[in-house]
């Protein structure tokens, strides 16, 4: 479960000092039958993200980002508490034609974990008409928190050792946003990103053999990879929208287990119609070629509705999806099968 709440500062140009602050709790809890303790475990998460900023003068302002996440932990003496705080300074320069940040992100670790670690915050937007080049820098920490683990491999047992965090050194690109026809927009990037200490899912046999049954471990490794994309959006008044994306990526990783499910080609494509205010239908279909020729490519045909009722209150909604309409079997992650045709509803409520 998460609980936030959030605080910023007016938009008068006249004051001095702005903010944007959010505070967060986050609770998750699994069963662990691997670590030395075959307890619940639970991991609770305060954190503080902030956003400080002010005008030097015209077109000129200096920025202070501040991250603040403490992670406990209750089942097992192994997993040590750990305070982490993020601290990015940064140079703004904007014009109607340029937007330019030259910033430094530092990363330190109290209590576990690589006490500092540091990545380039930087970036260069140039505007022209209907057209948009930017070049940009950035790198961070990438927590491998229970959140994370459990979305790289839901059936996964922890690291035999606590998982520090996964660093993106650097994550450089460039690109190009333009509109050559009304409604209609294209986006070509490319860039290379490097990770340390990256956690990924591998296949192990538990009986020493070479037939199933299989169990899910994780492995720390460096890898690297080069990357090109594109993207096109066309949206015809408040009525229709489509939405067309590729993403490649070229991975440079030590050993064929660790490449094997890394994504290569990630295909996606949507329908969007909006009938009525509030109301809305989305078809899409979603295809990922793997690394490994040996495993079959992830795929996902998918309806979703949302509803927005208005009438009641704003912030009520009520939404309905349908996955897997194939019905295709697959594996999402090493040794989890995907579920078939899975359908999902439920209410929203925003406050």
């Amino acid at each position: 479960g998460n609980l936030t709440f959030g605080l910023r500062s007016t938009t008068d140009a006249q004051q001095l000092l702005h903010y944007d602050a959010r505070t967060s709790f986050t609770y998750h809890g699994r069963k662990e039958l691997v670590l030395s303790s075959e307890k619940d475990l639970s991991e609770m998460t305060l954190g503080l993200d902030g956003h400080v900023w002010t005008q030097l003068k015209e077109s000129q302002w200096i920025d202070l980002g501040i991250t603040l996440n403490q992670y406990l932990y209750n089942g097992d003496d192994a997993l040590k508490n750990q305070t982490t705080l993020t601290l990015c300074p940064s140079f703004r320069y904007e014009t109607e034609s340029w937007k330019i940040r030259l910033g430094l992100k530092s990363d330190l670790a109290f209590g576990f974990g690589k006490q500092w670690q540091a990545a380039p915050d930087v970036e260069a937007v140039y505007t022209t008409g209907s057209h948009v080049l930017y070049a940009r820098a950035t790198g961070g920490r990438l927590a491998n928190d229970f959140d994370r683990i459990g979305q790289l491999a839901p059936y996964a047992q922890l690291p035999f050792e606590q998982a520090d965090a996964t660093y993106e050194q650097l994550n450089v690109s460039a690109g190009w946003k333009g509109s050559p026809l009304p409604g209609f927009w294209i986006h070509l990037y490319g860039g290379y990103q490097q990770l340390r200490n990256d956690l990924i899912a591998i296949r192990d046999n538990i009986d020493g053999g070479t037939g199933y049954p299989w169990y899910q471990s994780t492995e720390f490794t460096k890898n690297h990879n080069l990357y090109g994309g594109t993207a096109l959006r066309y949206s015809y008044r408040e009525l229709f929208g489509l939405r067309l994306s590729a993403l490649y990526r070229n991975w440079t990783l030590d050993e064929w287990e660790q490449v094997a499910f890394k994504p290569e080609l990630e295909l996606e494509g949507t329908l969007d119609f909006r009938p009525l205010k509030g109301l809305q239908f989305t078809a899409g279909y979603r295809h990922t070629t793997l690394s490994s020729d040996t495993y079959e490519a992830l795929s996902d045909l998918y309806l979703q509705s949302s509803y927005t009722l208005s009438q009641v209150w704003s912030g009520l909604g009520v939404f309905f999806e349908a996955h897997n309409l194939l019905d295709k079997e697959y594996e999402f992650t090493p040794c989890v099968p995907a579920l078939g045709l899975r359908l999902i509803g439920g209410v929203s409520l925003r406050f």
